[in-house]
C-alpha cells in the first residue's frame, strides 16, 4: 500500500523538534500543579474574595465550599433506578436539539435545511412524555440580506441555533414548571470571530431565550462533556497572582471530583474572551453583548460517570435555590443510559437528519425546481458524486 502522508520525512520532524514538545509538556506540567494546589485553596473561600477581583476575571463565586459531594451512595442498579423515580417523580424536563443540511456548492441553487426537535417528560408515571420536530428551509433570499456567502455554513449554524432558542422558549411557555436542557453552552464565545450579521443572528436569540426564561421562571440548562474553557483558571489566576497560562478548567479540577455525581461549587461566569477583530468587536467580551444578561449566567461542573461536564443556567435559578435541582435532574438523566443526559440523547436522535434524507432533500429540490419552471443545474462532479461506482469507472475510459 501506497502512502500520500510521507512518513519518512515525518518522523525526521518529530526527532527534531522533540526538544520543544518537552519543553511545553514540562512547563505546563509545573504551572498545572500550581494551579492544581490553587483550586484546593477554593474550599475556604467565599463570595467575599468577589472584591478583589476585577472585570473579566473568568468567574465570581456564588457557593462557597468548592466541591459539593453527592450524597448518596447509590451501590447497585436498582438502588441508582429508585433514587431516580424519586428525585424525577413529576418533574417536568424537557430537550432541545438540532441537525442541519448545508447548502451544497455542486448545485447552483443555496439552499439550507434546519431541523430541530424538541421533547418533554411530565415524569407522572402515565407516560405523560411529548416530542415533535420542525424543519425550516433556509433561502438564497436570506443569505443574500445577511450579506453571507452563498453557501455559508456559519449561517445555517446561526439559523440552527436560532430555531433551538424558539423551541425551547416554546416549551418555557407551554409548561408552568419545566427545566429544558440545550446541548450546548450558553455563553457563545466563537461568534466574535464570525460576520456581523451572523452574529446579530446568534445575540438576538440568546437574549431572547433570557428573557422568556426570567419571564415564565423556567430555566433552561446548557450542559456539554465536550468543553475546554478556562473561568475558573482565570479567576486563580488572579486571586492568587499565579503565572499566565492557558490551562483549561476541568484538568485541574478532576482531581476534585473523582466521585460520580458529585459537582464544584456555583459560579458566575464573567468570561474574558476579549480578541483584536478589526471591526470594534474584539475590544468587549461577549458577555458585554448581551445586555441586561451580561452577568446573567451561573455554572458548575459535574461528574457524571463519563468525564466531567459543564452546565449553564440563569443566575435567577441559583437565587431561588434551584442548583442542586438542577444537578439532580443532571444526574439522573444520566443514569438512564449512562454518561450522559438521556433526553439530550433522544433529543439528537429526534432531530438528526441522516445522509439518506440529504439525497432525498436534494431530490425534492430538483423537483421543485422543474415543477416551478425554475433554473436548476448541478455541477459534474455531482453528478459523479451520485452515480454508482460502476458507472463511475465506466465514465473515466
Amino acid at each position: 500500500m501506497a502512502y500520500v502522508l510521507n512518513l519518512g520525512d515525518l518522523g525526521k520532524e518529530f526527532d527534531c523538534k522533540a526538544d520543544a514538545i518537552r519543553d511545553y509538556v514540562r512547563v505546563r506540567s509545573d504551572v498545572g500543579g500550581e494551579y492544581v494546589r490553587a483550586v484546593g485553596r477554593l474550599a475556604g473561600e467565599s463570595s467575599t474574595v468577589n472584591q478583589r477581583l476585577p472585570r473579566y476575571s473568568g468567574s465570581r463565586i456564588l457557593e462557597g465550599g468548592f466541591i459539593k459531594p453527592f450524597s448518596h451512595n447509590l451501590k447497585t442498579r436498582g438502588e441508582a433506578h429508585a433514587w431516580l423515580d424519586c428525585v424525577m417523580d413529576g418533574v417536568v424536563v424537557g430537550a432541545v436539539d438540532g441537525s442541519q443540511i448545508y447548502p451544497d456548492k455542486g448545485y447552483d441553487v443555496p439552499i439550507g435545511v434546519v431541523q430541530t426537535a424538541g421533547i418533554y417528560n411530565r415524569h407522572t408515571g402515565a407516560g405523560d412524555f411529548g416530542e415533535r420536530t420542525r424543519v425550516e428551509l433556509i433561502t438564497p433570499v436570506q443569505f443574500e440580506r445577511a450579506r453571507v456567502y452563498a453557501y455559508s455554513s456559519e449561517f445555517v449554524d446561526a439559523h440552527r441555533f436560532r430555531a433551538e432558542c424558539e423551541e425551547i422558549k416554546q416549551l418555557l411557555c407551554e409548561h408552568d414548571e419545566i427545566f429544558v436542557l440545550l446541548d450546548g453552552s450558553l455563553i457563545l464565545s466563537h461568534i466574535s470571530a464570525l460576520n456581523r450579521n451572523i452574529r446579530e443572528v446568534y445575540l438576538g436569540a440568546i437574549k431572547d431565550l433570557f428573557q422568556t426564561s426570567e419571564k415564565t421562571e423556567n430555566p433552561v440548562i446548557a450542559y456539554t462533556d465536550a468543553t475546554r474553557p478556562g473561568d475558573i483558571t482565570k479567576m486563580l489566576y488572579h486571586l492568587y497572582a499565579l503565572k499566565k497560562t492557558r490551562l483549561q478548567d476541568i484538568p485541574l479540577i478532576q482531581t476534585y471530583l473523582s466521585n460520580w455525581g458529585d459537582r464544584t461549587s456555583a459560579f458566575l461566569c464573567d468570561r474574558d474572551d476579549r480578541r483584536a477583530t478589526g471591526d470594534g468587536f474584539g475590544n468587549k467580551s461577549i458577555l458585554d453583548r448581551y445586555g441586561e444578561f451580561r452577568d446573567a449566567i451561573a455554572f458548575f461542573y459535574i461528574n457524571l460517570g463519563s468525564g466531567i461536564g459543564r452546565a449553564e443556567y440563569p443566575v435567577w435559578a441559583h437565587e431561588k435555590g434551584m442548583t442542586e435541582t438542577i444537578a439532580d435532574i443532571l444526574r439522573a438523566e444520566s443514569i438512564i443510559r449512562g454518561g450522559y443526559p438521556d433526553l439530550l440523547i433522544h433529543a439528537h436522535r429526534r432531530a438528526l437528519i441522516r445522509t439518506q434524507e440529504h439525497r432525498l432533500f436534494y431530490a425534492m429540490l430538483e423537483n421543485f425546481c422543474h415543477a416551478n419552471d425554475l433554473p436548476f443545474s448541478k455541477s459534474r462532479k455531482q453528478v459523479h458524486k451520485q452515480m454508482p461506482v460502476w458507472m463511475n469507472y465506466h465514465t473515466r475510459f
